[in-house]
């Protein structure tokens, strides 16, 4: 029984989190367009990736203690957005001014990378201890690609809540 509730529950964030995505938008002046790259890359995972899916990493240091614990449960939640999905009041919907500093915004930071998601995961200054590395293959079609300010992190945004990603504390 408990199963079957954490599904619905589940299933109604991710609706909940569609519904205000869409909604916030309708409502931007600019929309998120996909822009087609090479994602060829020797540190992604080439095993597992294809021509519908991709394997992409994020780092989370405990400089962000909410985040941090979120990323433990294999959750990324933009800062832009709460826990039901919601897009707060003035949150970006402008993936460039996302990738441009303004993570006030209904996406979350990715990288092709394992090893840029490693070093997000050290903080700011490459110090921390324990963070977090998820793991997450995501179908190409729901992601945003570009070019990004820092064309080295290989920086591929999210949009909306993700959940079921795998996480390991990185030494």
């Amino acid at each position: 029984m408990l199963e079957a509730l954490e599904a619905l529950y589940v299933a109604t964030v991710v609706t909940t989190t569609a519904i205000a995505v869409d909604h916030a938008l309708d409502q931007a002046d600019d929309k998120p367009v996909p822009v087609s790259l090479d994602l060829t890359d020797t540190d992604t995972n080439t095993d597992t990736d294809d021509d519908d899916y991709i394997t992409l990493y994020r780092g989370v240091s405990t400089e962000n203690e909410g985040q941090h614990k979120l990323a433990m449960a294999g959750i990324a939640v933009p800062h832009g957005v709460d826990m039901l999905g919601n897009v707060l009041s003035g949150a970006q919907t402008n993936p460039e001014e996302h990738s441009y500093g303004d993570n006030f915004s209904i996406f979350t930071s990715w990288s092709r990378s394992e090893g840029v998601a490693k070093k997000f995961s050290k903080g700011e200054k490459g110090d921390r201890t324990g963070g977090v590395l998820l793991t997450k293959r995501f179908r190409r079609d729901e992601l945003v690609y570009l070019l990004g300010a820092v064309p080295s992190e290989q920086e591929v945004l999210v949009m909306g809540i993700v959940r079921g990603a795998h996480s390991r504390i990185v030494d």
